[in-house]
């Protein structure tokens, strides 16, 4: 999903989702399934802070054997299917910036409750499809980042956006949702809402110091709200 100049802002952005969530790694956590898991940079995140045994799967077994030389035991899975695991296996299951890539949240959703242990906790980051800057980009015709039109082009709509894009290929975001449809899904699936929240951006594509400098400001205040932030946080309770 990131380009190579990216990867230090991801890990930040790793960094950043952890300390928002720490007070809900406590002290029993025995094992953490981290869906999506990718190369398992976030995994051994997980596995330093909370000292628990840590899973992961991803569809691609590129990153997979990546993560396996990181010592994180993986599995190939694709998410939009059963997940390869028995039910009430693990105390946390981590979703990191995957539920826009599903086609079917009902599943996913579904599927994470089955797996998780009794009063397990689920973990989520999405962007979100109402931050503030794409309520400003829709008046003038702009097409909403975070979502792709097109998977050869994923700027496509974007108009005087593109020049900002990191990269033009899309990352097969299939449904962006907001804050209160997260609460809503969650909900439906039979999950109690602990914690949510909105999450600053720590990828900015191709800005320069200064409009880096001016969207992180005005990022920041609007972050303190989950309908106008660029992402969301989500910590959810299995019923």
């Amino acid at each position: 999903m990131y380009k190579n100049q990216n990867y230090k802002a991801r890990d930040v952005f790793y960094r950043y989702i952890i300390d928002s969530v720490n007070r809900y790694f406590y002290r029993n956590l025995k094992n953490i399934l981290d869906v999506g898991c990718g190369d398992g940079t976030l995994s051994v995140m997980l596995r330093e802070e909370t000292h628990a045994e840590v899973f992961g799967c991803d569809i691609s077994i590129r990153e997979l054997k990546l993560a396996k030389t990181k010592g994180i035991k993986t599995k190939h899975c694709d998410l939009n299917k059963h997940f390869p695991y028995q039910t009430n296996t693990f105390d946390m299951v981590f979703s990191n910036q995957v539920i826009e890539h599903i086609i079917d949240p009902d599943h996913f959703l579904s599927e994470c409750r089955r797996i998780l242990k009794r009063n397990g906790r689920l973990i989520i980051t999405t962007p979100n499809l109402t931050a503030w800057y794409n309520r400003i980009l829709f008046i003038f015709g702009v097409f909403p980042l975070f979502l792709e039109a097109s998977m050869r082009d994923k700027t496509v709509g974007t108009k005087f956006m593109k020049r900002f894009a990191a990269q033009q290929q899309g990352v097969g975001h299939m449904k962006v949702l907001t804050a209160e449809v997260l609460r809503d899904l969650l909900e439906l699936n039979h999950f109690d809402i602990e914690y949510i929240t909105a999450l600053k951006r720590t990828l900015f594509g191709n800005l320069s110091w200064f409009p880096k400098l001016l969207f992180q400001s005005i990022d920041t205040f609007f972050s303190k709200s989950t309908e106008l932030g660029s992402d969301v946080l989500v910590v959810a309770k299995k019923r």
